[in-house]
């Protein structure tokens, strides 16, 4: 410790009780789905093949493109977020949301890559608490360049909501970094 910086010591501690001193996707265990919007899902604490969230709701067109499902609690924030970022001239829908297993599998065996698509029972869409998001008149489908991008980095919060995937962290979360993935924790 004496030859480290406070800032190295502290980012070793805080990788330790993340589990990043593992291999990702070795020693895994299943989540503990008692925690509701606080379960932890990523590439150690795994979702069952068998999990499927309650109070599944289908997402109106008026804030998503066509299929995307939410538990309910996250549905009901995410229509007072997009309508209140409307107000300050913002246009932010869902591309994407909830997926079952053998859906997140399908992504995964067509990619393949596990720093851009989640094992399946590891990924926050098959919580039904994940949501990815654009702006709906980005023409350059980049959303961390539009004003949408910005309130949401200001607002979810209110809503909560939070970036999981931030830049500069992909060391710890094991993406890379993910402008428009987002998960309620209420």
């Amino acid at each position: 410790q004496g030859k480290n910086p406070d800032s190295v010591v502290s980012d070793t501690i805080a990788l330790v009780n993340v589990g990043r001193d593992y291999e990702f996707y070795k020693d895994t265990s299943l989540t503990d789905v008692s925690k509701g919007n606080l379960m932890l899902v990523n590439k150690y604490n795994l979702l069952s093949k068998d999990y499927n969230p309650d109070d599944i709701k289908e997402v109106s067109t008026t804030y998503a493109y066509s299929g995307n499902k939410l538990k309910e609690e996250a549905y009901e924030a995410f229509k007072k977020l997009a309508n209140d970022a409307k107000k300050d001239g913002n246009t932010i829908v869902i591309l994407s949301s909830y997926r079952t297993y053998e859906y997140q599998e399908s992504l995964w065996n067509k990619r393949n890559d596990d720093n851009y698509v989640a094992r399946p029972g590891a990924s926050e869409h098959e919580t039904g608490l994940a949501i990815d998001v654009a702006d709906y008149y980005d023409k350059n489908d980049s959303f961390k360049d539009t004003e949408s991008y910005i309130w949401m980095l200001n607002n979810a919060h209110k809503y909560g909501f939070i970036l999981r995937y931030p830049e500069g962290k992909e060391n710890i979360t094991g993406y890379m970094y993910e402008e428009w993935h987002f998960r309620y924790f209420g």
